[in-house]
C-alpha cells in the first residue's frame, strides 16, 4: 500500500477562492485536465481559463479514475469563472 500524504493547499479565504475542475469518474487511465495558465484572462468580474478535458488515446488500464485539478484564485471582484473549450461557467462567487 502506498502511504502518501498530500500537501495541504494553503488558501487565505478572505482573499482567495478555491477552484476545483473535475471530470467525474472515468473507466480507465489516461484522462487528464490541461490548463495553460499563461492564456488565462480576467475581463471585469469574469476569469476565463483555457482548460481542455482530454480523453486517452490508445490502450489504457481499466481502472476507475477521477481526474481533477485544484488551485486558488484571487477573488477580489470575481463573480464568475469560465473554463473549458465550451465556455461553461464553473463557479459563481461573491467577491
Amino acid at each position: 500500500m502506498l502511504n502518501v500524504k498530500p500537501t495541504p493547499l494553503e488558501v487565505d479565504f478572505s482573499t482567495q477562492v478555491v477552484v476545483l475542475l473535475a471530470m467525474g469518474q472515468k473507466p480507465k487511465t489516461g484522462y487528464r485536465i490541461e490548463m495553460d495558465i499563461e492564456y488565462a484572462e480576467r475581463r471585469g468580474s469574469t476569469l476565463w481559463l483555457p482548460v481542455r478535458f482530454i480523453a486517452p488515446t490508445g490502450s489504457a488500464a481499466a481502472v476507475i479514475t477521477s481526474p481533477c485539478a485544484v488551485f486558488g484564485v484571487a477573488k477580489q471582484g470575481l463573480q464568475r469563472i469560465i473554463a473549458g473549450e465550451t465556455g461553461h461557467a464553473i463557479l459563481i462567487c461573491s467577491g
